[in-house]
């Protein structure tokens, strides 16, 4: 009867959390903090059916619990998808910047077109990313910024990461090899168009992950004055 209810608490709770590693982590941390409480209770003299019930008890309603995890798994993942974006940029920027430099002189026009168009997406999406990692990490609570807004923030900003990545390779890469005067052109800009590629898949990939643990139910804290 003790196991019964644990198990279906536990049952609850996995169906109110995504899926994932640090999901199945709580699960296990919960399951032993169930059966080490219910232990304490018996050593108390209390029955087993009944310490169980104290135990479930002393946990909380199970949708309340796995809103509040879901709530922490999805600002820790946001932060880290968020970094992760952040951090690749200056490198695959760098490459697309230097093959543009060397494709001036022989397609002005298509390389100006594009380096204003490139300039106005990282101006709407470095500043969104930064945002993320900071409103997810340690300065969330100094920022004020709900943890549903925040994951929304990286989301949309991995959103426009696929985007650009996407216009890079179709548009940027075919002007560098056709224009580009020099091998040393069009081998910087195949480079930057892999290390593109792995981006925007890595990026669809962060947007696919951040909305479903908004499809979850999550908990609304509330911030100190």
């Amino acid at each position: 009867m003790a196991r019964d209810l644990i198990d279906a608490y536990l049952a609850r709770l996995r169906a109110g959390l995504p899926d994932s590693r640090a999901a199945a982590r709580i699960l296990d941390e919960v399951a032993d903090g169930l059966r080490t409480a219910t232990e304490d209770h018996v050593l108390r003299g209390v029955e087993p059916a009944r310490a169980a019930e104290l135990a479930v008890a002393e946990f909380g309603e199970p949708g309340e619990l796995a809103a509040d995890f879901t709530t922490v798994l999805a600002t820790a993942q946001a932060h880290r998808d968020a970094l992760a974006l952040l951090v690749t940029g200056p490198a695959i920027g760098g490459l697309w910047l230097a093959s543009a430099l060397l494709t001036w002189p022989a397609a002005p026009a298509a390389v100006g077109i594009g380096a204003v168009a490139a300039g106005v997406a990282l101006a709407t999406t470095v500043p969104r990313l930064v945002h993320g990692v900071a409103a997810t990490g340690r300065l969330g609570r100094r920022l004020r910024t709900p943890p549903a807004a925040a994951v929304r923030t990286v989301s949309a900003a991995a959103r426009t990461v696929v985007a650009l990545d996407a216009a890079l390779v179709v548009l940027a890469l075919p002007v560098v090899v056709l224009f580009s005067p020099s091998a040393a052109a069009a081998a910087l800009a195949a480079a930057a168009a892999l290390l593109s590629l792995g981006r925007l898949v890595a990026a669809a990939r962060v947007t696919r992950r951040l909305e479903r643990f908004r499809a979850r139910p999550t908990s609304t804290p509330t911030v100190a004055p």
